[in-house]
């Protein structure tokens, strides 16, 4: 899958000293017009945007701000986003990422993926550890739909096995401060119209349900 090949690409880039962080608060916001979301990152985190990988383009990168020049921290947080036609259901596009993660190592689910809200979107998360080289990282990553602007972010949150305790905290906390931009004019009611024809769909499928039971007791009645 594009967007998990990208962050694994460019985090095993980064991830090349080890020195540890301490939990460090959150700074400013940080802006991604092109890709229409903001996201506050941890203080003192070196931010980049727009990072050219072999896999393709990340949107934003926050790692670990060099200490003392001792060299990169082993915290990483990358955002990029994807625009589909048909975009599916948050946890159907996480289980394609996960599925590309299972090739790897030591590969393990901590938490499996579980379906939420992020920002009032849609979105499905999971936690898994795994080995892309010699060393063991420990990795949250969070889908988010956005219907307004046709597509989904891809959120990945990347430790190292032995920095869980002192960085994942933080790298969480940056994590859910991810907002979507304002849609365009008019996509609100894009979004309204697709959840009031689910809301038909469920609303026809009980109704269904319902007329079924009604007849199975109708003729279990004449029957008896």
């Amino acid at each position: 899958m594009l967007f998990v090949a990208t962050l694994l690409a460019t985090a095993q880039s980064m991830f090349a000293a080890n020195p540890r962080l301490a939990d460090a608060t959150l700074a400013e916001w940080v802006v991604h017009d092109r890709s229409h979301f903001q996201i506050r990152a941890p203080e003192g985190w070196i931010v980049t945007s727009d990072v050219s990988t072999t896999s393709g383009v990340v949107d934003l990168i926050l790692r670990g701000a060099p200490d003392d020049g001792t060299g990169p921290q082993g915290g990483f947080l990358a955002v990029t986003a994807e625009v589909r036609g048909a975009l599916g259901s948050a946890r159907s596009i996480l289980q394609e990422g996960l599925d590309s993660l299972t090739t790897y190592s030591g590969f393990r689910v901590v938490e499996p993926a579980r379906d939420g809200t992020v920002d009032g979107h849609p979105a499905a998360s999971a936690v898994v550890t795994y080995s892309p080289s010699t060393y063991g990282v420990y990795e949250t990553l969070t889908v988010v739909v956005g219907a307004e602007w046709a597509r989904f972010w891809a959120l990945a949150g990347i430790v190292f096995t032995w920095d869980i305790e002192t960085l994942s905290p933080t790298v969480n906390e940056s994590m859910a401060t991810f907002h979507v931009l304002p849609g365009p004019p008019g996509s609100a009611f894009l979004v309204m119209r697709d959840w009031i024809l689910f809301g038909g769909l469920l609303a026809t499928a009980c109704a269904g349900a319902v007329l079924g039971i009604l007849i199975l007791r109708g003729r279990k009645d004449r029957t008896t």
